[in-house]
C-alpha cells in the first residue's frame, strides 16, 4: 500500500503551496520634514506627489523613490496634483484664474490658457481630464498629450470627471437630478436615467461605479460596459466609492460609525467591523487602505487581500488622506507642528502567487477526487473473493 504516503505527501505539498504568507513588516518613511504644511499626497508606483507650502504659496513636489524634487517654483498656488506613472497634472493659479499644467517626467507644459477656471484634474497615462467653465457653466475637457477636446457642450453643469485610459466619466445635471455619463474614446453614453441623483462616478477600464440615491439612502452601483448592477441594498448610506479593475471599495454606515466594504467582482466583504468610524477608503487591485478613528485620533490601516495591518499607531496625531498603489501607501500625518507626507512600503514583498495556485481549491478538489477514485479501484481490485 505505497499509494497512501504518496497521496498524503502530495496533499501536504499542495496545502503548503497555497497557504498564505507570513505577516508583512513595513518600513515607514517621512518624506517631508519642514515647518510648513504638506497636503494631498498621491501615489503611482514608486512616484509620490503632493502640494507643499513654501512660505508664500503652494508648490508641487515629487518623490521618485530616491529623492524629493520641487517641480514648481513661482509666485502663485499650484494644487490638486495627480500622478500616473511618471506623468503628473495639477491646477495652477496664474493671477486671474486656475489653469492646467502637465509634467511628462521631463518638462512642464501649460495645457490651458484662458480667462476661466480649469481645475479638478485627473490623469491616466497621458490622458488628462478636468472641469472648466465656458462662461456659462462647467464642462468636461480631455487632453490626450497633444490636443484638447471639449467632451461636453450644453447649458448645464458637468462635474466629478474621472479618467481611465480613453474612458472618461462624469455627472451632469439633467432636469432635477444628476446622471452619470461615459465617453469611451469615440462617443458619449448616458449610463443612468432616473429621477434621483447619481454622482461621484469612478472608472477603471470599462467598469464604472457611483453612489446613487434610491429614495431613502445612498447605494453603490456598478456598470460593466453592458449592464448595471446594484451592489448594495440596505438602510444606510454607501458612499466614497472607489474602483480598481474589478475591485470596488466604499464606506457604508452613518456619519459617526461607518465601515469599509470591498467587492471583488463576485462577493461583498465587510473589511471592518468595529464601533469606530472608518472612512476615506482607497483601492488598488486587491489592496485597500483607509483611515480609522481609534477614539483619540485617525490612524491608517491596510488590507492586503487577506489580512489587515495597522500602519500607524501614535498619540493624538491624525493620519489622514491615505492613497495606495499596489504595495505603496502614502498619507498626510500631523507631527505636532504641521502636516507632513509619509510613505509605507513592505520591507520585503511577498512572492507573486503562481497562476497554478490561484486555482488551488479547484486543483485540490480534483486531486482528492482522483485519489478517491484510485483508492476505490485499488480496493476493488484487491478485495477478497468470496468462496
Amino acid at each position: 500500500m505505497r499509494f497512501y504516503p504518496l497521496v498524503l505527501s502530495t496533499l501536504g505539498f499542495l496545502f503548503a503551496y497555497v497557504s498564505p504568507s507570513a505577516a508583512l513588516t513595513w518600513n515607514i518613511t517621512q518624506l517631508t520634514i519642514n515647518v510648513y504644511p504638506d497636503a494631498d499626497p498621491q501615489v503611482s508606483g514608486s512616484n509620490v506627489v503632493w502640494s507643499g507650502w513654501d512660505g508664500d504659496d503652494w508648490e508641487i513636489f515629487l518623490y521618485d523613490g530616491n529623492e524629493v524634487t520641487q517641480l514648481t517654483d513661482n509666485t502663485y498656488n499650484d494644487e490638486y496634483v495627480q500622478v500616473s506613472g511618471s506623468n503628473m497634472v495639477w491646477s495652477g493659479y496664474d493671477g486671474n484664474d486656475w489653469e492646467i499644467f502637465f509634467y511628462d517626467g521631463a518638462d512642464i507644459t501649460q495645457v490651458t490658457d484662458n480667462n476661466y477656471n480649469d481645475w479638478y484634474c485627473q490623469i491616466s497615462g497621458s490622458n488628462v481630464v478636468w472641469r472648466g467653465n465656458d462662461g456659462n457653466d462647467d464642462e468636461v475637457f480631455l487632453y490626450d498629450g497633444a490636443d484638447i477636446t471639449q467632451l461636453t457642450s450644453n447649458g448645464t453643469n458637468d462635474w466629478y470627471c474621472q479618467v481611465s485610459g480613453s474612458n472618461v466619466v462624469w455627472s451632469r445635471q439633467v432636469g432635477g437630478d444628476w446622471e452619470v455619463f461615459l465617453y469611451d474614446g469615440s462617443e458619449t453614453t448616458q449610463v443612468t436615467d432616473n429621477s434621483y441623483d447619481d454622482w461621484y462616478p469612478q472608472v477603471s477600464g470599462s467598469n464604472v461605479v457611483w453612489s446613487g440615491w434610491d429614495g431613502n439612502d445612498w447605494e453603490i452601483f456598478l456598470y460593466d460596459g453592458n449592464d448595471t448592477t446594484q451592489l448594495t441594498d440596505n438602510t444606510y448610506n454607501d458612499v466614497e466609492v472607489q474602483i480598481s479593475g474589478s475591485s470596488v471599495a466604499w464606506r457604508g454606515g452613518d456619519d459617526h460609525e461607518a465601515e469599509i466594504y470591498l467587492y471583488d467582482g463576485h462577493d461583498v466583504t465587510q473589511l471592518t467591523d468595529n464601533n469606530r468610524d472608518d472612512r476615506q477608503g482607497q483601492v488598488s487591485g486587491a489592496h485597500v487602505v483607509w483611515k480609522s478613528h481609534d477614539g483619540i485620533d485617525w490612524e491608517i490601516f491596510f488590507y492586503d487581500g487577506t489580512d489587515i495591518t495597522q500602519l500607524t499607531d501614535n498619540l493624538d496625531r491624525d493620519d489622514e488622506n491615505p492613497q495606495v498603489s499596489e504595495w505603496n501607501v502614502v498619507w498626510k500625518g500631523y507631527d505636532w507642528n504641521d502636516d507632513e507626507i509619509f510613505l509605507a512600503v513592505p520591507d520585503e514583498l511577498p512572492p507573486p502567487v503562481p497562476a497554478a495556485s490561484q486555482g488551488g481549491l479547484i486543483v485540490l478538489t480534483l486531486l482528492l477526487l482522483t485519489a478517491g477514485a484510485i483508492v476505490f479501484r485499488h480496493q476493488r481490485r484487491h478485495r477478497p473473493v468470496a468462496v
